[in-house]
């Protein structure tokens, strides 16, 4: 029997520290992320899981930086495994049995979980309000760690900062702010935000790639328009809510037809605009 497959490539229509400093004490109830850091490995000791799949047992809401970090955002997980220590752990466990060697830090703001989590092997979490104290003697190269993974195309100033003399992040925390900017602008004052664990942006989540297709057997052959545009209205309809609720477009229209020749007829569409009206969408598959 013949059967038409139509399936839809989308693109995004719009788009010294205090002693207490690293205990495990900031409430999940309230904005708190996870930074999974997996420091690079030979090629023949590569893991056998990505870091994605490890944040997707905990939580829908990540961000993935590159092959090596990943943000997770773990606020409302204490109902279930308890404190945040325990949560750390529970991650680093996860991480353990995948086979993957993880850095775990969690800390009210990403930023200063990053940069944890990038500077200190094993586990730790900070106290809410004690991220720039916890920061404060970690290398000044942490900034050129941070810049290399999350900002590549940055301006790397942690030379600048060496070359003044500073040693630690909590000394460019400490400079003035007025000061700071009137010699190096916004770039010196981005460094001292990264230095005092302070966010530079919302946790963006990563979006899982998803595929917008429908098929349909008939239970006869199609000769003319006006079935095969009735079978294509079938097909559309449903494919368009969907990309209706996840406020998408589409951008190629991949158009399968299998013949009672046992042929396949195909077409490829890209689209000028993306676009999601099945009246239209039909339209331009049946004049191609």
């Amino acid at each position: 029997m013949p059967c038409l497959r139509s399936h839809t490539c989308m693109t995004d229509i719009f788009r010294p520290p205090q002693p207490s400093a690293l205990s495990p004490q900031p409430s999940v109830s309230q904005p708190c992320y996870a930074c999974l850091y997996r420091p690079s490995l030979p090629e023949s000791q590569a893991p056998t899981s990505s870091l994605v799949s490890i944040a997707q047992e905990f939580s829908p809401r990540y961000e993935q930086h590159g092959e090596s970090l990943i943000v997770i955002d773990v606020r409302g997980l204490e109902r279930l495994l308890g404190s945040p220590r325990t949560i750390a752990h529970e991650l680093r466990r996860e991480a353990a049995d995948r086979g993957v060697l993880v850095h775990v830090a969690l800390a009210s703001t990403q930023t200063a979980a990053i940069v944890l989590a990038l500077m200190r092997p094993g586990l730790a979490v900070i106290e809410r309000g004690h991220e720039t104290s916890a920061l404060a003697t970690l290398s000044i190269q942490a900034l050129e760690k941070f810049q290399t993974v999350l900002q590549p195309s940055g301006n790397p100033l942690y030379q600048t900062f060496l070359a003044w003399g500073f040693k630690t992040l909590g000394e460019l925390a400490a400079l003035p702010e007025d000061d700071l900017a009137a010699r190096l602008g916004k770039e010196g004052l981005t460094c001292q935000a990264i230095a005092r664990g302070e966010d530079l942006q919302p946790l963006v989540p990563t979006l899982a790639e998803e595929r917008f297709e429908s098929s349909q057997e008939l239970d006869w052959p199609v000769a003319e328009l006006e079935p095969l545009s009735f079978g294509l209205t079938r097909l559309l309809e449903p494919l368009v809510t969907r990309l209706e609720r996840r406020d998408r477009g589409v951008a190629v229209l991949h158009v399968r037809l299998h013949l009672v020749t046992r042929d396949v007829y195909a077409r490829h569409l890209e689209l000028s605009v993306p676009l999601r009206d099945v009246r239209t969408l039909r339209a331009l598959a049946l004049i191609d």
